[in-house]
């Protein structure tokens, strides 16, 4: 609220800016200054903020903000990785709910759609992972499944009970 005290829109702006890096809603901030749609662009432009329509308005955050949140999104994938090395990736919502704070859900998905198109991250279908990563199983299911997968290829057609599998 002190950031919009300032006198004018320039200096609201960046002090807007700073006190939240999550962004500042360009539509509002407009409105406050009583700004035409012109003067509005013009002042984004002037600022080198990045702006993510959302569709009912946009947010604008600052460049380092933006790459702030592509790190941030890259550690909590590297994260879900590392906690289930057997999931081929995690979802947009997954990632959303690692990020501390609550983050506006059209800034996550812009700056996934960016990382995405750099290559910074891929996208499998509904999941997301990082360059170099594939699922892993746990070596103790890969013995089991030597153990199993044998019993499981038999050329007659009677197929194994459990009980007979779980014998040693």
């Amino acid at each position: 609220l002190a950031a919009m005290t300032a006198a004018d829109a320039p200096r609201a702006l960046t002090a807007a800016l700073a006190a939240r890096p999550a962004g500042v809603d360009l539509t509002r901030f407009r409105q406050s200054f009583n700004l035409t749609a012109a003067e509005g662009a013009e002042l984004w432009r002037e600022s080198g903020v990045v702006i993510i329509d959302r569709g009912e308005g946009a947010l604008a955050v600052t460049p380092a903000a933006w790459a702030a949140l592509g790190e941030e999104l890259c550690a909590a994938l590297a994260a879900c990785h590392t906690a289930a090395p057997a999931n081929a990736g995690a979802s947009q919502a997954e990632l959303l709910r690692q990020l501390p704070g609550k983050r506006d859900a059209n800034l996550v998905a812009a700056r996934l759609d960016a990382l995405i198109e750099s290559a910074a991250v891929l996208r499998d279908g509904a999941l997301l992972r990082l360059p170099g990563h594939t699922a892993k199983t746990d070596p103790r299911d890969d013995a089991l499944w030597r153990r199993v997968e044998p019993l499981l290829r038999v050329p007659d057609a009677r197929v194994p009970v459990v009980h007979d599998m779980l014998a040693p």
